[in-house]
């Protein structure tokens, strides 16, 4: 929370209430909450969404990391709780949460896609390793534009009705069931 806190005042840097209605409100109305419950239940709902998500849209990532048994919960845990924060500029970020504000969750798991997609020729080949540390590693090695981003993020057509099903899916699953 305190990368979202922080990124916060960046923005509003005279303003400690605006600041704090502005954190509630990522909380409570676009269910960020959700993420920081004891246990973290929608934390895990998010990973798995994301990781059939990868599956679907990029077979190629999903063959590697599934060839060395790596899912987003390694990886993507911080863009989830942070919504990139923790990982990308803030002139990124800031843009990134406009389009999280006006869409939701999609807008998360849109941006996440397609910083794997812009690595995914680099994964190929790497040794189970070399994946786990560029993929700790990369959204801070590299340089992004955020209109760029976001446009590659777009043509990824990850709706709420998606996302939806994923949740019903995950939510129908055994007990045991890993996937």
């Amino acid at each position: 929370l305190n990368f979202i806190v922080a990124t916060l005042i960046g923005v509003f840097p005279d303003d400690e209430a605006l600041v704090f209605y502005c954190a509630q409100a990522l909380l409570f109305r676009h269910s960020l909450v959700d993420l920081y419950r004891p246990k973290f239940p929608k934390l895990g709902v998010t990973v798995w969404q994301f990781d059939r998500l990868v599956e679907g849209f990029l077979p190629k990532v999903h063959v590697v990391l599934h060839r060395h048994g790596v899912t987003s919960e390694y990886y993507a845990l911080q863009w989830f709780l942070t919504l990139f924060a923790s990982d990308l500029p803030q002139a990124v970020v800031r843009r990134i949460w406009d389009r999280f504000l006006i869409v939701g969750w999609q807008a998360v798991a849109q941006v996440g896609l397609a910083l794997l997609y812009e690595v995914q020729d680099s994964l190929q080949g790497m040794d189970t390793c070399e994946v786990l540390t560029f993929l700790k590693r990369f959204t801070r090695s590299r340089r992004y534009e955020a209109e760029a981003l976001l446009r590659v993020a777009s043509a990824f057509q990850v709706s709420h009705r998606m996302l939806s099903e994923l949740e019903a899916a995950y939510e129908a699953r055994s007990p045991g069931d890993p996937a």
